[in-house]
């Protein structure tokens, strides 16, 4: 999860000049709203650009992102805009992916390494939609194949013999990755300022407009 807060000498005059008639809290969440709204589009904007790197079917990891940008929650003098979705502040940051975190299905201990999708068809998927791979090592750690194809002849006995050609590498086998931090995947702090000031100052606005409640 990650939770931004938003300060400026800007909202900070915005925020007094709400205060001063009993709506300092009422601009906070204004302010919110307009970061949230930004989220919201930013994400939509990943969502349409920027597909599976591997291709195949697509796992619409920055539509649900979009759908856990929380409402802004107004505690002090700060509105709080969280957004609720595990993998985006790991995208954001970056840092090491240890292995040893999930459990096997198979042992009940801790797995062994982490499993880094190969081809199209395996990305968002786990090795469980693959019953027939096999483990090969690496200097690195392993790969799971998936037999490409059989192939069935007659013998001089007049016997079927099938055997097995090749493979495809399904997965990579890792004990460790080191993620790059990527900071677009969030807007620019420029761009969040502007829209909470331009969300506080239009709602400011209006109110002053309405006159004493």
């Amino acid at each position: 999860m990650i939770a931004l807060r938003i300060q400026s000498p800007g909202l900070t005059e915005l925020a007094a000049q709400a205060a001063a008639i009993g709506a300092g809290a009422e601009l906070l969440r204004a302010a919110g709203d307009g970061v949230a709204v930004l989220l919201r589009k930013h994400f939509i904007g990943l969502e349409k650009t920027r597909p599976n790197r591997l291709g195949g079917a697509r796992t619409h990891f920055y539509g649900k992102v979009q759908a856990s940008v929380q409402q802004p929650v107004v505690s002090g003098n700060a509105a709080d805009v969280s957004i609720d979705r595990v993998g985006i502040a790991q995208r954001y940051f970056g840092g090491p992916i240890e292995a040893g975190h999930g459990i096997s299905s198979k042992t009940g201990k801790p797995t062994e390494f982490l499993t880094v999708p190969a081809r199209a068809e395996t990305h968002g998927k786990t090795a469980k939609a693959f019953p027939h791979l096999e483990f090969r090592p690496t200097r690195r750690g392993g790969m799971l194949v998936e037999m490409l194809r059989t192939v069935s002849r007659i013998t001089r006995a007049g016997r079927r013999r099938v055997s097995i050609v090749g493979g495809l590498v399904m997965f990579w086998l890792v004990r460790r990755l080191v993620q790059k931090p990527d900071p677009t995947v969030l807007p620019t702090d420029a761009d969040l300022l502007q829209a909470a000031e331009t969300s506080a100052a239009g709602w400011l606005q209006r109110r002053l407009e309405e006159g004493p409640k």
